[in-house]
């Protein structure tokens, strides 16, 4: 893609999360993001149908980071790719993630729960394959109750340090793997 058009996006995008730590999505304007990024309104539409298509690009760069941190995590610590080590590394990306958004609103939203939501699903289905494991839930509710128990853990008392929250988590993590959650497929 041509630099020109990168640093558009990059200004654009720039302007667009700095709005976000000011005000919720909703009330963000696009006129607004337009003179925040010193771009006109027909730059913007060059690029994004939407704000909302703005945000989905947003959420895409995230996720290219989010997952190139989970495979150095997996690279670093779990080169046997155990199961309780991928888990631990989930929780961990989650942890990671939820520093890097600096906005609140944002942190607390659908978009960003339907976000970890997939990353956890696309995780959960590398690891039945990569370690020949199936579940005795159907995939989307386990996966929902896993994204929902880790948007808990962190979102959930806010009286606990990260390092509580970590070792909270660890713990269900082994409790889950000691049940019959997991089992190894059937040959």
């Amino acid at each position: 893609m041509d630099r020109r058009i990168l640093k558009t996006r990059k200004l654009i995008k720039r302007a667009f999360l700095s709005l976000l730590e000011e005000k919720p999505f909703e009330k963000i304007t696009v006129k607004e993001i337009c003179e925040r990024s010193e771009t006109g309104r027909v730059t913007f539409y060059n690029h994004y149908e939407d704000k909302t298509d703005l945000m989905d690009d947003c959420l895409r760069d995230m996720e290219i980071i989010l997952q190139e941190r989970y495979d150095e995590l997996q690279q670093e610590n779990n080169p046997d790719n155990e199961l309780e080590k991928s888990l631990r590394n989930m929780i961990e990306i989650v942890i990671w993630v939820d520093k890097k958004v600096p906005e609140e609103r944002l942190k607390q939203s659908s978009d960003m729960r339907n976000f970890y939501y997939q990353f956890v699903m696309d995780e959960m289905k590398n690891m039945e394959a990569r370690l020949g494991i199936e579940t005795r839930y159907d995939d989307k509710q386990l996966n929902g109750f896993l994204v929902m128990g880790a948007w808990g853990f962190l979102h959930g008392n806010n009286e606990l340090s990260e390092d509580q929250i970590r070792e909270y988590a660890n713990y269900l993590i082994k409790d889950l793997i000691e049940s019959n959650i997991f089992q190894k497929k059937e040959e």
